[in-house]
């Protein structure tokens, strides 16, 4: 009987990163995820970011490029219920322009904003809001929420370059940001590091 709940919640846990980390990343794998997600370290290497990634923030610019050199998961088996698991990514570059950049054709940008809307409509089924299960609190769901609600973001050597040849055409410009790090946890009502 073990087994089957073990393989049941390996199935469940491969497919939350999937959907999480898959509506921005290329190249995640339900299956890769499936054959690592118990040693408690899952590490993919030399990711691709997808165009619509910035697509859900609602910002006045188009992802162009992306690439992550690494996305490390550290998944504390032995006290789930009250550790955070923690995503540590290395090496962000993105490449971003205006949502007026006339290079992108009106057809990708509606088929954008139709996968948007798709992926959100997705979501919402696989979230299985209004499904007789989520209302009595089934333990997968119950796990996942606190899984998601207590993830740690750890981010390191963000590189993010703004690239306008659109506002001025005679004088097209780039701009570039570095940040060493960036750090997103749960806290509690004092603003205090906190596990939910």
């Amino acid at each position: 009987a073990g087994g089957g709940t073990s393989t049941m919640l390996e199935g469940v846990l491969a497919g939350v990163i999937e959907r999480l980390a898959g509506k921005y990343v290329d190249g995640i794998d339900k299956k890769a995820a499936e054959l690592s997600v118990w040693s408690g370290n899952i590490v993919l290497k030399d990711l691709t970011l997808k165009k619509s990634a910035l697509d859900d923030l609602d910002l006045p610019v188009t992802l162009k490029t992306g690439h992550l050199e690494e996305l490390r998961l550290d998944i504390p088996w032995k006290n789930l219920r009250s550790q955070p698991v923690i995503v540590h990514i290395q090496g962000l570059s993105i490449v971003v322009s205006p949502n007026s950049d006339p290079s992108i054709p009106a057809a990708e940008r509606e088929r954008r904003m139709l996968l948007a809307k798709r992926a959100q409509v997705a979501e919402m089924d696989a979230a299985g809001l209004g499904e007789e299960e989520d209302k009595n609190g089934s333990f997968s769901s119950r796990l996942i929420t606190k899984i998601v609600d207590n993830i740690q973001l750890n981010i390191s050597n963000i590189h993010i370059r703004y690239e306008d040849g659109f506002v001025d055409e005679a004088h097209p410009f780039a701009l570039g940001i570095m940040l060493a790090s960036f750090t997103a946890v749960s806290t509690d009502g004092n603003w205090k590091a906190a596990f939910v």
